[in-house]
């Protein structure tokens, strides 16, 4: 555990995940003299939705997929394959949601995983507001606005 880090106007907080330091993707890298560890992009993107206290809106992960798949940082295949590796069904439901979200395609496998379960899972850390049946997922707002709230 670290304190908080100061990084330009972002705060960076250190988080301990002991399952996750034992398995995570991750890269490394040489920064002014320093040699970091650094998560895969699929890593980070994946661990945000996992843990949606530590990530951004859904209309703002939304976005981050949107631009990682356009700039190809992300790969849907990639995305999928780590969500089936994790077998979560709330990495599953979130990330599925998501992908159809920015793809208009429903990746049937990590659709099975999500329905394993009869619980629903919150989508973010907002209030839950509406939700989305084939996902199992509640959500802050409908699909439409979240939708129309990642491409503002």
């Amino acid at each position: 555990r670290r304190r908080p880090l100061r990084y330009g106007p972002l705060r960076l907080e250190f988080v301990t995940w002991p399952a996750r330091v034992r398995s995570a993707k991750t890269r490394q890298r040489t920064i002014d003299g320093v040699s970091v560890r650094l998560a895969t992009p699929v890593q980070a993107f994946c661990d945000a939705l996992e843990q949606p206290r530590l990530g951004a809106s859904f209309p703002e992960m939304l976005r981050v997929l949107r631009t990682g798949l356009a700039t190809r940082a992300l790969t849907a295949s990639a995305l999928g394959a780590h969500a089936r590796a994790v077998n979560s069904p709330a990495l599953a439901r979130r990330l599925g949601l998501l992908l159809e979200l920015a793809t208009t395609n429903v990746d049937q496998e990590l659709a099975a995983i999500a329905q394993r379960s009869h619980a629903w899972t919150s989508g973010d850390r907002l209030q839950e507001r509406a939700s989305d049946s084939r996902w199992r997922v509640r959500l802050s707002r409908s699909r439409d606005d979240i939708t129309r709230a990642a491409t503002s």
